[in-house]
């Protein structure tokens, strides 16, 4: 939670969403609605409250949530690769690099060598949508 809900600020602060410049830009105008997403989580409610959305749609936890999580994706999606993603929000060098190691060495091998996740399936059932919660929610 605390990391990712830095993350919010940390991407603000590179791309400016929160002022709109982008969003009458050709090309960009879909940047009109995280704008207005931005400037909500200026409020200390609104941005809690998106972070748990956020934390929620993320892979997190232990390596043995993380398949879990991995699964679930595969199973709902079909899909058949991930990005992975371990500094954001400002987190300190060696929480990320920890992070990297143990996903490397717990949840990768899994993904590559389980054959549940050998092949991709299709999708049971379609995921909620990012609009019926009213919150962009950029990878």
């Amino acid at each position: 939670m605390q990391w990712l809900g830095k993350k919010w600020q940390s991407i603000d602060d590179h791309y400016h969403f929160s002022d709109g410049h982008l969003a009458t830009v050709k090309g960009y105008e879909t940047y009109g609605k995280m704008a207005k997403t931005y400037a909500r989580l200026q409020d200390e409610e609104e941005r809690v409250r998106a972070t748990e959305f956020y934390v929620k749609i993320q892979i997190v936890g232990t390596p043995e949530d993380c398949i879990q999580q991995i699964a679930e994706l595969q199973r709902v999606t079909g899909t058949d690769h991930v990005v992975t993603e371990f500094s954001f929000g400002g987190i300190p060098h060696a929480d990320a690099e920890k992070n990297m190691r143990l996903f490397a060495s717990r949840v990768l091998p899994v993904l590559q060598h389980d054959n549940a996740f050998a092949t991709p399936l299709t999708p049971t059932r379609a995921p909620q949508s990012a609009a019926q919660t009213d919150v962009f929610a950029p990878a």
